[in-house]
């Protein structure tokens, strides 16, 4: 006898598997009682298929709702690190970069300021020297006023050949020991700002590092919550197959002793 979906049975009577099954067990006591003994025979037989069949639906059922229950456990845990992953990859990790591309120019314009500064200072310090040449000019600039006021312009234009001479020679000298000057300075603080410039990438290399161990980081939380949840889910799991296991190793039990009286009444 092919037994029907006991589920659709029970649905389309309005009635939970125990009272159908009661209402069975009642007419095959009936049968019994009225010497109906073949019939108490099939309802027996076919109260044993319809609990087996429910068995068997119910243990499908349970079986598929885990299924999907770990499917939906897994799926959700794959999509919160692909959020996670998107998150770092298109938000955090390039506003870290822009920030760090922004203070490496910003370092490098205060850099740039710096030297301007200084080179203003430098041409601002060789103009001031310039208008206070040393006695031995001033004294022959002096003789070659009096000389062209004398009107001895011969002789004045003389000395004027050797002045300029004098102050190209004083301006040359006096140049080398300034840029001597200058390029000690100059050279100091390039060496400082480079020394600053490479100090700020070194902190951001490791700013970077830190952001990239904080990424990690929250996978890792992210994959040890799943495992906990899977873990939680799989025992609660095991509690239902128990349960249901149980629950029809007593029906199971009720139907082996309905069998044997029976058999008895038949026999």
């Amino acid at each position: 006898m092919e037994a029907e979906d006991p589920i659709s049975i029970f649905a389309d009577m309005n009635l939970n598997s125990d009272d159908f099954f009661q209402i069975l067990e009642t007419h095959r006591k009936s049968c019994l009682r009225e010497g109906r003994y073949d019939e108490a025979e099939l309802t027996r037989i076919r109260i044993l298929e319809l609990r087996a069949h429910e068995e068997q639906t119910k243990k499908q059922q349970l079986h598929s709702r885990h299924t999907t229950e770990r499917q939906s456990l897994e799926e959700a845990h794959q999509m919160e690190i692909k959020i996670l992953n998107e998150q770092w990859e298109t938000e955090i990790i390039p506003s870290l970069e822009e920030q760090s591309k922004s203070s490496v120019i910003e370092v490098k314009e205060r850099h740039k300021r710096e030297l301007d500064e200084l080179k203003d200072r430098h041409q601002r310090e060789a103009e001031k020297i310039k208008m206070h040449p040393p006695s031995d000019i001033l004294d022959l600039k002096k003789r070659i006023e009096n000389l062209s006021a004398a009107g001895e312009y011969s002789q004045a234009k003389k000395l004027r050949v050797q002045l300029n001479h004098l102050e190209k020679e004083w301006q040359e000298k006096t140049l080398l020991k300034l840029e001597e000057k200058w390029s000690g300075q100059f050279g100091k603080i390039v060496e400082k700002q480079e020394k600053e410039l490479n100090n700020l990438r070194e902190r951001l290399q490791k700013q970077r590092e830190l952001k990239k161990s904080q990424w990690e980081s929250d996978i890792e939380r992210l994959k040890k919550r799943y495992i906990n949840v899977k873990r939680e889910l799989i025992n609660q799991h095991k509690i239902e197959r128990q349960k249901l296991t149980k629950e029809f190793n007593v029906k199971r039990q009720a139907m082996q002793s309905i069998s044997s009286k029976t058999k008895n009444y038949v026999n």
